[in-house]
């Protein structure tokens, strides 16, 4: 199974994110948006918050998004 983050710098929520999955001894890469071109990129596809996490290919959304498919 694939899990993907798209993550900034700074982010709290990424943070946790990273930490729950850890906890959960789940596997996952990352993606950084480090920089304005990433960061408008993310935008155009429609994305408003960090992070967002992937299961599959298929969006989870963001960290409480993360929470309630992990059933924590």
């Amino acid at each position: 199974m694939s899990w993907v983050m798209m993550t900034k710098p700074g982010c709290n929520y990424c943070t946790k994110a990273k930490a729950l999955l850890k906890s959960n001894n789940i596997s996952f890469s990352v993606s950084d948006h480090d920089t304005p071109e990433k960061v408008q990129r993310f935008k155009d596809a429609g994305y408003t918050t960090f992070p967002q996490i992937f299961h599959d290919g298929v969006r989870i959304g963001g960290f409480d998004d993360l929470e309630q498919y992990l059933e924590v």
